[in-house]
């Protein structure tokens, strides 16, 4: 059949398509520590005998092992793959392909209930371009992604009797992930269920069409995903070195009260789950059992809101291909009635492309990764990351950021938390990214290690270049790759407090704020935008104009902002007509600040205009240039 011959091609499309996306993604540095890089640590160092170890995970796990997080023994399944290209991007194309793998039992099963291949073949298609799906297949590299063919194909291997690929697929299932034995008994419920019918008869209402073998395969696959569902989370609490219960494992993940916003958040997350498929589930009110259990995690999730954000690995995991198994349940309704499915179909397909994270009108609009950073391209500042790793051995300790631990995360010596058995050989930092400031689990940010760690003379500077730093131990050589490291902020990025923004064409960015004489007096013109540099002596350079009318006078300031209550002022100078040789021309106004280890470290650098008097003056931009250390 022609429609049979399509699915390969859909499948080997949508692998092309994600791994090109994912591999950019990696060489963009928009993959993490959490979790790429996690998994390409554990695989690297089970290469070289030790049991998964991975760093970022140390404040959880004692021992070490990935197996305290998650014990599973599909990782060891995997493990011969990905010694035969032992690099992240081989686990982020061998995810795309199992990912894509996920249409094969959609369209088995929708072949099957339905009966016709065409109708099958959409419902791979709604399958492959669902956005939940391309989430899953987005962010980063997980376990998880292997169920929509593991757990597909034991649900399409029971319909049709298979009880070898039965077998084979409940295995592959729940050697996965400890969560996966929680949805193989919701999918044994979701086939019980369909077996019981409203008849009358023999004094029964509800009567149960499921023979003494398929009840007692489902009651012992049951029995047997409950049993190894607590194996799994008992070895992992081993396996962690932690002295902890299971129960008390489980119940961190319990919420307290947590208002308004996470109700609507995990609202927002089942109905982004459903939209793309047009309802359609719900037409099958007996396959939403297969739902159920990862239903029961959003309620009850409290810290975790990765457990309820759409852009996440987790609804494409736990509850998007169940409800694609339980829509072809609800097409196959439709069918059955005559009723005209074309628009059903296109539908979702449309539905799906406009939700997609592909979709450049959905970044920063809906939760989670996938839509937060956009579609990757590679920049001149990734080019400098990547040289700068490129100076770092493969087999040296390193302290590194979040977005820059995958790069380097091929040794056991990689951490993201200053390391407690001592210095690292090498430190690299990448001051322009936000997890620069970021605190993980309660450890000190880079912004706040970084200065001491340069202050304190145990390491020298290899590379500092548009704010990639690279510090090595005991190094007293020159800068092997230095650049110019500047910073622009202009209207868009600055706050302002008493004037205007107004259209200027001879501007650098065409829109410049403005103070004029009747605007408050003695207030702050602008402030902002509260960056975080390294420390070093810096040039701050103003770009002003004045016109022929102005009088009055501000404050040119850069001050460090600590909290509301403490900012205090690293440098300023008074600004007047007489500072501006021509007026009506642009002039470069300019202050220079050192910046101590201490500032560095402490606050953020708040670059403003204050006591305006009069005017009017106008700001085209703040630029701020690194000049020594």
């Amino acid at each position: 059949m022609k429609s049979t011959r399509m699915l390969p091609v859909m499948i080997a499309a949508y692998t092309l398509i994600m791994s090109y996306v994912v591999l950019l993604r990696y060489y963009s540095f928009q993959t993490h520590a959490f979790d790429l890089g996690i998994f390409s640590q554990a695989f690297s160092t089970a290469l070289h005998g030790r049991l998964f170890y991975e760093t970022p995970d140390q404040l959880l796990i004692p021992s070490g092992s990935f197996l305290g997080v998650h014990f599973n023994l599909l990782m060891f399944l995997l493990l011969p793959l990905y010694a035969l290209f032992p690099s992240p991007q081989t686990l982020l194309i061998l995810q795309t392909i199992f990912v894509a793998l996920g249409a094969v039992p959609i369209f088995l099963v929708a072949r099957r209930i339905v009966g016709s291949e065409r109708i099958a073949l959409a419902m791979a298609l709604v399958y492959l371009v669902n956005p939940a799906i391309i989430s899953l297949n987005f962010y980063d590299f997980h376990l998880e992604a292997f169920l929509p063919l593991f757990l597909g194909m034991f649900f399409y291997s029971y319909i049709v009797s298979s009880w070898r690929g039965y077998g084979i697929f409940l295995a592959l299932s729940l050697i996965t992930i400890d969560f996966a034995p929680v949805l193989v008994v919701a999918i044994c419920f979701a086939h019980a269920l369909r077996s019981i019918t409203l008849r009358q008869g023999e004094g029964r209402l509800l009567h149960l069409d499921l023979g003494r073998k398929r009840a007692l395969i489902l009651l012992g696959t049951v029995v047997v995903s409950l049993t190894v569902f607590y194996a799994v989370l008992s070895l992992s609490v081993f396996f962690s070195g932690r002295s902890i219960s299971v129960p008390a494992s489980l119940s961190a993940f319990v919420a307290t009260y947590e208002g308004a916003q996470a109700f609507y958040l995990k609202s927002e997350f089942w109905m982004l789950c459903l939209i793309p498929l047009m309802f359609l589930p719900l037409l099958a009110p007996k396959h939403l059992v297969m739902v159920a259990p990862w239903f029961v995690v959003t309620v009850l999730a409290g810290q975790y809101a990765t457990s309820y954000s759409f852009g996440y690995q987790v609804a494409g995991a736990f509850v998007v291909p169940y409800l694609i198994l339980a829509a072809i349940f609800g097409v196959a309704k439709l069918h059955r009635r005559n009723l005209e499915l074309r628009g059903f179909l296109v539908g979702m397909v449309l539905l799906s492309l406009l939700i997609s994270p592909l979709n450049p009108l959905t970044q920063n609009r809906l939760p989670g990764i996938a839509y937060g950073q956009g579609i990757p391209a590679i920049t001149p500042h990734d080019t400098i990351l990547d040289q700068t790793i490129g100076l770092v051995p493969s087999n040296a300790s390193i302290y590194t950021q979040n977005e820059l631990f995958p790069q380097v995360s091929g040794r056991a010596d990689a951490y993201i938390y200053p390391p407690i058995a001592g210095p690292t050989q090498y430190v690299l930092a990448d001051t322009r990214s936000s997890s620069y400031l970021t605190k993980t689990d309660g450890s000190l940010s880079m912004k706040q290690a970084l200065p001491y760690l340069i202050a304190e003379g145990t390491y020298g500077i290899l590379v500092n270049d548009d704010g990639v730093l690279l510090l090595k131990e005991g190094y007293s050589g020159p800068v092997l790759l230095a650049g110019p490291t500047d910073y622009s902020f202009n209207y868009k990025t600055l706050a302002l407090r008493s004037g205007s923004d107004q259209v200027d064409p001879s501007s650098m960015s065409g829109t410049v704020l403005v103070h004029r004489p009747s605007d408050p007096n003695g207030t702050t013109f602008w402030f902002g935008p509260y960056v975080s540099l390294p420390p070093g002596r810096y040039s701050v350079t103003f770009v002003m104009k004045t016109a022929p009318s102005t009088q009055g006078s501000l404050y040119l300031q850069v001050s460090d902002f600590e909290n509301a209550s403490s900012t205090p002022v690293l440098s300023q100078r008074l600004v007047t007509q007489a500072d501006f040789p021509e007026s009506g021309s642009w002039t470069l106004l300019s202050l220079t600040l050192d910046l101590t280890p201490q500032q560095s470290a402490g606050g953020t650098l708040e670059f403003r205009g204050v006591d305006a008097v009069g005017g009017p003056f106008s700001l085209d931009y703040v630029l701020i240039q690194y000049v020594s250390p």
